[in-house]
């Protein structure tokens, strides 16, 4: 295959999901597809399976089978990589492509929003963090995963709600549309349930607070509107960098982008590339 045709694997990967392109210098994005959750601090297993898995669907849309894929370079960016022991392991692991280069995810994130300039992304999914890079200059904010860091994220949105709704429970707080929303009939069983399970549970929550917000309940416009001032003030500190742009990014942007302080949410612009296609800048930019 000459070198102007040859396809790349492109992936990111986080506490929720695993999107995977393959792509053509030529012809673009052939394939797409996801998986489930691909963070290997959290499981390394399970983030290599949603890898291969995500991967290989995206393959098989493009119309190819798994020998082509093992002639392919890939891109990884995933949550969790910036733990220098789980940048090793996923480094040195036995990858079903030709190749694979790793990053964090919001290095690609970055290079996607950008199309590979300068410039400041904020994610908010499952997670949430802030980066910025400008010149020699990078700025890092959050990442410092949950229940401890990820503020404004989803996990933290739901983790909030539980909290509000166990405590209407026990009859410390008022009845509300958020806590009826949740439904939490049996709190110890809810609560054995939850125990132990990873960020993604709490996301899946979420949903119920912006639902209960829209009915204009005072807990659940409470939590949004922490979670927005926790972002808004992410946004002004990466912003002192003067990037040449600002992009959000992840599950739950859309739907917070409203709670941002009004300065900030009018320097919000549309990421011009996925973070997918983040991946395959940074592994092109590998190449010697």
């Amino acid at each position: 295959m000459a070198a102007e045709d040859e396809l790349f694997i492109g992936v990111d990967g986080g506490g929720t999901k695993c999107k995977a392109v393959v792509y053509s210098e030529k012809d673009g994005i052939l394939g797409e597809a996801r998986s489930g959750p691909a963070n290997p601090f959290q499981d390394f297993e399970l983030a290599t399976k949603s890898i291969c898995e995500a991967a290989y669907q995206a393959v098989l849309q493009a119309g190819m089978c798994f020998r082509d894929m093992s002639n392919m370079r890939a891109g990884l960016g995933l949550a969790g990589v910036n733990i220098p022991d789980i940048m090793n392991k996923m480094q040195h692991w036995n990858s079903p492509f030709r190749s694979h280069v790793v990053t964090t995810d919001l290095n690609i994130a970055l290079l996607g929003a950008h199309g590979g300039e300068d410039g400041a992304v904020i994610i908010a999914g499952t997670g949430s963090c802030g980066y910025a890079k400008v010149a020699e200059q990078s700025l890092l904010i959050g990442a410092h995963g949950f229940p401890h860091g990820d503020k404004g994220s989803g996990s933290w949105i739901g983790l909030k709600a539980v909290q509000h709704s166990l405590l209407v429970s026990d009859k410390l707080e008022q009845e509300s549309a958020l806590s009826r929303e949740l439904k939490i009939t049996d709190p110890i069983a809810f609560v054995k349930d939850l125990s132990g399970k990873p960020p993604r549970y709490y996301a899946k929550l979420a949903p119920a607070v912006f639902v209960a917000a829209a009915e204009h309940d005072p807990v659940a416009i409470s939590i949004l509107r922490e979670a927005g001032d926790y972002l808004s003030a992410v946004a002004r500190r990466l912003l002192t960098l003067n990037p040449p742009a600002l992009s959000m990014i992840g599950g739950i942007a859309d739907r917070i982008t409203p709670w941002l302080a009004p300065d900030v949410s009018s320097a919000v612009c549309q990421a011009k590339l996925s973070p997918e296609l983040g991946a395959i800048l940074f592994l092109k930019s590998q190449e010697h």
